[in-house]
C-alpha cells in the first residue's frame, strides 16, 4: 500500500494511473522506483528499433513483460557470472 502523508493508496488504485502516463514518465516512474544505484538503467532512444521494442511491449501483457524482465534478469546474472569466471 502507498503512502503519501495520510493518504493511502493501494496498488490496485495507482496502477491504473500509472498505466495511463506517457512512456516517458513510466520509463522516469519505473527509474525511481527502482533507484539510481540499482544498476539497471531505462534508456529510451528515438531509433526504429527502440520505437518498435518500446510498441511491442506496450502490446504485452503484464505476465508478458514480467516474463521478459526476469528472463533480461537471468540473462544479465549468467553473462555477469560468466564474465567473472
Amino acid at each position: 500500500m502507498a503512502s503519501n502523508g495520510n493518504i493511502k493508496r493501494t496498488l490496485d488504485e495507482v496502477l491504473p494511473l500509472a498505466e495511463s502516463l506517457p512512456i516517458k514518465d513510466k520509463a522516469e516512474l519505473v527509474q525511481r522506483l527502482i533507484g539510481e544505484h540499482s544498476g539497471l538503467n531505462v534508456v529510451i532512444d528515438n531509433s526504429c528499433l527502440s520505437g518498435s521494442i518500446i510498441g511491442l511491449v506496450n502490446l504485452m501483457s503484464r505476465d508478458e513483460v514480467a516474463e521478459t524482465l526476469i528472463a533480461i534478469a537471468n540473462r544479465v546474472i549468467l553473462e555477469g557470472k560468466i564474465s567473472r569466471g
